[in-house]
């Protein structure tokens, strides 16, 4: 303890400081202003398709190269009669299942299982299932559902196609991040749009970006729930990030249901 002595009073204000100043944990690092990270989600899958006739065998031929799958699932490949605003259960053409990566890129270069000798068909639409062909007869709708729909051009030899979520199944919105450097928290503001009424989503923040796959998790958030309208106005919290976040570097994912899935992502950037 210091006392009040006249001469070094200089001396132990300068101590009172000096002690102050070592009582910080070296390890503890500043808690620093509030970090704003902010994206517009993009949706999942997207990617290209081509599909082409060959005369000989009198089979079609598709190719696809798309990314936004779950890691490691394989998936039902059809073309069905219709459109992808007026879906049917006849199918056209099937292909062997489509694999995704450990990244969650899917690409396919394989032929038709049956002959479709009248070549690629008028009125007709490329899907791929979230399941493979061998659940897809006993799966749920929301697993039986296709996750992507593409119109094929009518009357050509080949046809190529951007793969597209399908209709009235492509949410969009945005989100807000703000970390409390005290708190050690991260709250995020969701304000999305366009899902499936009354449903439930996952959520989860990753290290990396989006184009580049699944990604380090990071931190797993607290579900989401769309109301009535399908959209989802809401702020959920996540405890215990200690590092202060770059300006760069992390993504959030919104899933399908509660499936791995994604279904919306976006790269966080500060604002």
């Amino acid at each position: 303890m210091c006392h009040r002595v006249t001469g070094v009073a200089s001396l132990c204000a300068a101590a009172v400081l000096a002690a102050c100043g070592s009582s910080q944990s070296s390890g503890t690092p500043s808690a620093g202003p509030s970090v704003i990270l902010s994206t517009h989600f993009a949706s999942l899958p997207d990617g290209s398709a081509t599909i082409s006739f060959d005369r000989s065998t009198q089979r079609l031929s598709l190719r696809i190269s798309a990314h936004g799958f779950a890691p490691g699932r394989a998936h039902a490949v059809h073309i069905h009669a219709g459109s992808c605003l007026a879906r049917s259960e006849r199918v056209v053409a099937a292909f062997p299942d489509a694999a995704s990566d450990s990244s969650g890129m899917l690409a396919l270069d394989a032929a038709a299982l049956q002959r479709t000798p009248s070549g690629v068909p008028k009125g007709a639409y490329l899907d791929i299932h979230l399941v493979d062909s061998s659940a897809l007869a006993t799966a749920t709708p929301v697993d039986a559902l296709p996750i992507t729909c593409s119109d094929l051009a009518a009357g050509t030899a080949v046809s190529s196609v951007r793969l597209f979520p399908t209709p009235g199944h492509k949410p969009f919105g945005t989100a807000t991040a703000t970390w409390n450097g005290s708190a050690r928290s991260l709250a995020v503001q969701l304000n999305l749009a366009a899902l499936d009424a009354v449903s439930a989503h996952a959520v989860d923040i990753r290290a990396g970006a989006c184009k580049d796959g699944p990604g380090q998790l990071k931190y797993p958030a607290p579900k989401i729930d769309a109301d009535a309208a399908g959209a989802v106005d809401a702020s959920v919290t996540v405890s215990g990030v200690e590092a202060r976040p770059l300006s760069s570097g992390w993504f959030i994912t919104i899933y399908l249901g509660t499936t791995t899935q994604p279904l919306l992502c976006g790269d966080l950037s500060a604002t």
